[in-house]
């Protein structure tokens, strides 16, 4: 399917609300050995306190996410502006999960004098505790080794700059 016949699609819809913006990506079976996914415990931070987690860093997860009872407990959860626009297909395609919330969030490695920083969506209803996904990777240039089976990432506070 062209990338224009995707986009005029037929919304689909996720527990009552329509989807605005619907982008058919054809699901690619992943193989065990091309799993994307390594964990790492961390100490997750909020305005509220601050929680040990074992996260998932997934470079096949768009974005950093967490469970709704963890961010509540550590930070203050902010609404979406536009819900409706905040529906993400799941690594199991056709399945669709709605986000209800966001917070910005710091995270530590133990070994690590840095620390690590991004916006993170909630859902209400989540396996892992917490999945550092691809943009904070990139953002903070946090690497996965798979042949080593290990997290990569700054071991030094940085300069923070404006």
């Amino acid at each position: 399917m062209a990338a224009r016949d995707a986009l005029d699609a037929p919304p689909q819809r996720c527990e009552n609300f329509p989807m605005k913006h619907y982008l058919k990506v054809p699901s690619i079976p992943r193989e065990e050995s091309t799993v994307s996914i390594l964990e790492h415990e961390v100490t997750v931070i909020g305005s509220r306190g601050r929680r040990r987690c074992r996260a998932l860093f997934d470079s096949g997860a768009s974005y950093s996410i967490i469970r709704r009872d963890i961010a509540e407990r550590i930070g203050r959860v902010d609404l979406l502006p536009v819900p409706e626009d905040w529906i993400f297909e799941t690594a199991k395609a056709g399945n669709y999960v709605q986000a209800s919330g966001a917070l910005r969030l710091d995270f530590r490695f133990d070994d690590s004098e840095a620390h690590f920083s991004d916006e993170f969506v909630v859902f209400d209803e989540l396996s892992e505790e917490l999945i550092v996904g691809a943009k904070t990777m990139q953002a903070w240039k946090i690497t996965l080794d798979f042949d080593e089976e290990r997290v990569n990432y700054r071991k030094t506070a940085q300069r923070l700059r404006i």
